[in-house]
């Protein structure tokens, strides 16, 4: 029987969501079980089996509420139902229990709430959403380089980017740019403030900055990754993404990114490598 990887790349949802149940019988642990969900759900949403769909998502939530990707795929599932009040609802819940994971999820969202077409990338899932909740979020981090009041300001503009107040986050991490241009954690916070604005020439300029302050921060790198593959610039994040794996090979996060690059760039052998590398299907032999 064909892996998963080959069913989603072969739009063959149906059969991806039975060997999915099947799978979901013998999940050991929770963190299995979540990812198992995830994939799943999408299988469903791609089927247009809407109440599905929502229906895995609020499994994976009752099990870990900061998963980034179950909301996202709740919210395109609502609005493909005709519920955009409750689709924005779902989103605002994303705003308030993420740690503003991971920038194209919350672009997704934004995106499906605008009805702006998105394209869709296959096999587009994660290893562990809370592994991949760490990427691009703004959150209060205590830095060898950070002062107790620059700890302090960070928080603040955490919090106003998680209240979606991206341009008084911005005035605050520009603020404290000023007073300290090498705190990394301002940079990353400002940059992803710009790119829920969509502002991404912004948003890649200070990444840049970020990771030539801080050339060995692989977080660094895939938050650029990631912003260059929302406005378009697939080549270049899948070059930024190779510099993320040569720091640090056991990042499933990065090998995941870079899977979906290679697939938009129409390298699907190469994609399925990643993607398999990064783990992203919990899966053994027994279950092809």
């Amino acid at each position: 029987m064909s892996t998963l990887f080959q069913l989603f790349y072969s739009a063959q949802y149906s059969e991806c969501t039975k060997q999915l149940t099947q799978a979901l019988g013998n999940a050991e642990t929770m963190q299995e079980r979540i990812a198992l969900l995830c994939n799943r759900a999408i299988a469903y949403r791609f089927l247009k089996l809407f109440k599905h769909c929502l229906k895995d998502c609020t499994d994976v939530l009752a099990l870990d509420p900061t998963c980034c990707r179950a909301y996202s795929q709740a919210v395109a599932a609502l609005v493909g139902r005709g519920l955009r009040a409750e689709a924005q609802a779902m989103f605002q819940k994303a705003l308030e229990n993420c740690p503003l994971g991971d920038i194209l999820m919350f672009k997704e969202m934004k995106d499906a709430l605008e009805g702006v077409a998105v394209e869709e990338v296959k096999v587009h899932v994660t290893s562990s959403p809370l592994q991949a909740a760490k990427v691009a979020q703004v959150r209060p981090i205590h830095s060898h380089q950070a002062t107790q009041g620059e700890v302090t300001r960070l928080g603040i503009g955490a919090f106003q980017v998680n209240t979606r107040n991206y341009d008084e986050a911005i005035r605050t991490y520009t603020s404290l740019l000023r007073d300290n241009p090498c705190l990394v954690e301002a940079r990353a916070g400002l940059g992803s403030a710009y790119a829920m604005l969509s502002r991404f020439e912004d948003a890649i300029l200070t990444f840049v900055s970020l990771v030539e302050i801080d050339p060995g921060n692989v977080d660094g790198w895939i938050r650029l990754a990631q912003t260059r593959c929302a406005s378009g610039h697939v080549v270049q994040a899948k070059l930024d993404l190779d510099k993320a794996i040569s720091l640090d090979n056991q990042s499933s996060l990065a090998f995941l990114e870079r899977g979906m690059a290679l697939k938009r760039l129409g390298d699907e052998p190469t994609a399925l490598l990643d993607l398999q590398a990064g783990n992203v299907f919990p899966f053994h032999d027994s279950m092809h």
